[in-house]
């Protein structure tokens, strides 16, 4: 199989180089093009009046001046032009993608752009900003095991978000769930200094997650199993 790995972390994510060794291993080819900085919260943005910059890294690698949409992009009308991709995989994600957060989330994005473009694809996703190595190692074990069952599986219509509890830990259960009411009152607080009359405000989120229940994204992940939504492309 020839799998596209992306993210909205960024190229320097030590996710990308874990998740294509353990592919690698089990017999796929593997390419990682991602955003050469880390690009969360971009949802489906492109860079359409910057344009895009690509470096070659090596012959499977590329990182992308621009959006994780700008990577998916670049791979299907560029790099792969004339061949096909069987599954693309965003993430894994430091962080959760959990309800609303769907909608921002560049990780989900590059998902849902590569599934509007016919081709296999999830996100996945962990609820720890700043995973040890042996926390990613486990992620990426249950994020590839489930990716070969989803390839086995009739797509037509959906794209997955998937996400992991924290801690991680072996044997967990999973929960097919829907998009739940987790969503995040942002308060703009604003920097003490101003200059020339110009403001500097920055986003301080206050969590709201009201969800009860047991079949919403959050619950599930609230509930220390893993969380499996399909999604729509709109």
């Amino acid at each position: 199989m020839r799998i596209l790995l992306t993210n909205d972390d960024g190229i320097s994510s030590p996710a990308l180089e874990m998740m294509r060794e353990r592919l690698e291993n089990r017999g796929h080819e593997v390419f990682i093009v991602a955003p050469k900085e880390n690009k969360s919260a971009v949802s489906m943005a492109i860079s359409l009046h910057d344009g895009v910059k690509v470096k070659k890294l090596d012959e499977k690698t590329y990182w992308v001046d621009g959006t994780p949409c700008d990577c998916i992009h670049f791979c299907i009308e560029k790099l792969f032009k004339n061949e096909s991709l069987d599954l693309v995989i965003s993430g894994i994600n430091m962080g959760s993608n959990l309800g609303y957060e769907t909608l921002y989330s560049g990780t989900v994005a590059a998902a849902r752009l590569a599934h509007m473009k016919g081709i296999k694809s999830m996100a996945s996703s962990y609820d720890q900003m700043h995973p040890s190595t042996e926390e990613l190692e486990l992620c990426a074990d249950y994020t590839i095991e489930f990716a070969q069952n989803y390839l086995e599986e009739n797509h037509d219509g959906y794209f997955v978000n998937y996400n992991m509890p924290s801690p991680i830990k072996e044997n967990l259960d999973w929960v097919e769930t829907k998009v739940g009411n987790r969503s995040y009152d942002n308060q703009l607080n604003q920097v003490a200094c101003e200059e020339d009359g110009i403001k500097h405000y920055y986003y301080e989120g206050i969590l709201k997650d009201d969800s009860e229940d047991e079949h919403h994204d959050s619950v599930a992940i609230r509930n220390g199993k893993i969380s499996i939504t399909k999604l729509k492309a709109i």
